[in-house]
């Protein structure tokens, strides 16, 4: 029985990141943390997930327990419970070393009374960034593509709920929050103008993206669309005082207007 007294948010999602381990992460802890952070977007606090492997036939037994250990870590650390799972076995497909795919459920306890959706944005709205941008899906892709740079990229994958509550607690109307590990920020605000049918306009653009990983992005064509990290979200929100915002938090901040 589910032991929760608010609002329930509910969400699922599979993880396919090849490969399954990285710089700062694999995909044990991208499944716990994508998740918990689809849930953090509502403002709901994660509570409870489901877990199932899809393992390729041949896969090491030590990948394995090292990619459980990884949920576990990151389970605690986040302190949602794994309350069921499953797990599959599947015919080997023809990459060299055989794959992992993890499918998770999240179920979230929303606690506030704020609507936090698209439809709530309204003109005088702030976006504003957590983060440096970039990191995480480089650090993927040189471990995939077996790329070495002068100094290590590390993802910065990591949990948002918590931020996101200090966001609320503080008292701060926010409207919507997109986790940008998908697209980017510049495919969030394309889809958020999509959905709400008009367009935002930037009066002060900039994003923060360390040196580290714009050489890189500049060789792949990537600099001015460069993915941002599972540890980057952006959220809109009233207007408020920028001294309110902890600094170490929020790096980056757009005014928006409606056309």
């Amino acid at each position: 029985m589910l032991n929760a007294s608010g609002r329930i948010a509910f969400t699922t999602d599979s993880h396919v990141v090849h490969p399954l381990f990285y710089p700062g992460g694999d995909i044990g802890s991208l499944a716990v943390y994508g998740t918990v952070n689809d849930l953090a977007m509502s403002g709901a606090v994660p509570r409870y997930l489901s877990l199932a492997f899809i393992i390729e036939e041949g896969l090491d037994m030590k990948t394995l327990w090292r990619v459980a250990n990884s949920i576990r870590d990151a389970c605690e650390n986040t302190g949602v419970h794994i309350i069921t799972g499953d797990t599959k076995v599947v015919n080997r497909s023809g990459r060299e070393q055989p794959e992992l795919y993890i499918n998770t459920t999240g179920i979230g306890e929303i606690t506030h009374d704020l609507d936090i959706r698209p439809a709530s944005i309204q003109p005088g709205d702030h976006i504003l960034v957590n983060g440096d941008l970039g990191r995480h899906g480089i650090a993927v892709l040189a471990q995939r593509e077996g790329l070495e740079f002068e100094s290590s990229i590390t993802s910065d994958g990591a949990p948002l709920h918590e931020l996101v509550q200090q966001l609320i607690n503080a008292g701060i109307s926010l409207h919507c929050l997109r986790d940008l590990t998908r697209g980017g920020l510049a495919s969030a605000l394309v889809e958020l103008s999509q959905t709400l049918n008009h367009s935002f306009t930037l009066s002060r653009p900039g994003f923060r993206c360390t040196r580290r990983c714009r050489r890189p992005a500049s060789c792949w064509g990537l600099i001015h669309c460069s993915s941002p990290t599972k540890a980057a979200a952006s959220c809109l929100c009233r207007r408020i005082n920028p001294a309110e915002l902890w600094t170490s938090c929020i790096n980056t901040r757009w005014d928006v207007k409606r056309r």
